[in-house]
């Protein structure tokens, strides 16, 4: 939820980060206790944001997409700019990574993603086979992050917010991002 949490932060403050990916979440370790007397065991900090838009002409620059195509919403993969709501759907896809523990799109390079998102197929498999351990709750938040369309994708707030009501019914058992 950390991640979430960072992210509506941002979001709150009219900032988006528009290539955030599981390279750019940092995990400080730290030792002690933290002002409440509770032990730290780690810190989880989004890093990176504004550097992405090193940006020529409002676009954001070749290089950098093509390092981090595999995170890119469909919207950008198809020209549009950058928005929030790529957020979300990045943040999709480190949910993705947290649950399979598998690097999306292997192999894929920005234009077999491309040609995947034309023809409405940028969907990242999971299967009920596949039988991975899932608290209650996390696929639907996770794949309403990767709605296709912009408008159908939660706000990083109201992703926290449904984590923050999941996680109520979890127990200590899960954190996710």
């Amino acid at each position: 939820m950390a991640v979430a949490s960072g992210m509506e932060y941002l979001h709150d403050r009219g900032i988006f980060h528009g290539l955030l990916n599981s390279k750019n979440v940092a995990i400080i370790f730290d030792e002690g206790k933290n002002p409440s007397g509770t032990w730290n065991l780690c810190r989880v900090a989004v890093t990176d944001y504004g550097l992405p838009f090193l940006r020529r002409n409002f676009e954001l620059m070749p290089d950098v997409q093509a390092r981090h195509a595999a995170w890119l919403p469909p919207e950008v993969l198809l020209g549009d700019e950058a928005k929030m709501e790529g957020d979300s759907w990045s943040y999709g896809i480190i949910l993705w990574e947290l649950l399979t523990g598998f690097v999306p799109w292997p192999g894929k390079a920005r234009d077999d993603l491309t040609a995947l998102a034309r023809k409405g197929q940028l969907i990242l498999p999971l299967s009920l086979q596949d039988n991975y351990e899932q608290p209650p709750g996390y696929c639907e938040v996770m794949n309403d992050c990767m709605r296709r369309e912009t408008q159908d994708r939660p706000s990083m707030r109201r992703v926290l917010e449904r984590f923050r009501d999941l996680s109520r019914s979890w127990g200590g058992d899960y954190l996710p991002g």
